[in-house]
């Protein structure tokens, strides 16, 4: 597999007093085409503007970069990226299915994977949808499942992995779709 990564990213902007009065010129906006009024989170600003990028994780070349005012268009833009990373699989020979994108952040739901799979490349998705955790009762289950043990060859440090086999996940009460992962925990 090849793997690529596609990250988006909210970048505040922060709006100071403009000076107005009749010795001064008309006040604008140096950033008014680029932000727009966003949630940021815990990040501090009155307006915003998101970016994706998508990178090939082996070499770390880039393969695009998508801006947008505000939030954005998270699935247009991950829409572009995935047909980057489909581009850039065709320009060396290579089929789509052998491609692995990581999605994470505000890639990590169901509408976001069901993007990935439509473009017809694999994916690596961290869930940011923790719903899902009570939806299937998955802490019970765990007590169930023997755990592989990984150990981290650069620090030594050692996970216990859990795979709970694929399982049916649903967007949620919009009814946005449904994909069966494998689920590891």
């Amino acid at each position: 597999h090849v793997v690529f990564d596609i990250d988006e990213t909210k970048q505040p902007g922060r709006q100071r007093k403009l000076v107005s009065g009749p010795d001064y010129p008309q006040a604008r906006r140096r950033l008014r085409e680029l932000c727009a009024p966003a949630r940021l989170g815990r990040k501090r600003g009155e307006v915003g503007r998101t970016r994706t990028v998508v990178q090939q994780a082996h070499t770390g070349e880039w393969l695009g970069s998508f801006g947008g005012a505000g939030n954005g268009q998270t699935k247009a833009e991950l829409r572009r990226g995935c047909a980057a990373v489909c581009a850039y699989m065709k320009a060396h020979a290579l089929e789509p299915a052998a491609a692995m994108v990581r999605l994470d952040g505000a890639y990590g739901y169901v509408p976001s994977i069901a993007i990935a799979l439509e473009s017809g490349v694999g994916y690596l998705a961290r869930c940011a949808d923790y719903r899902l955790l009570e939806q299937l009762q998955l802490l019970p289950r765990l007590e169930r499942l023997e755990p592989e043990v990984l150990g981290l060859p650069d620090s030594g440090v050692q996970r216990r992995i859990y795979d709970a086999g694929h399982i049916q996940w649903h967007a949620g009460h919009k009814n946005e779709g449904l994909v069966q992962p494998r689920l590891l925990l």
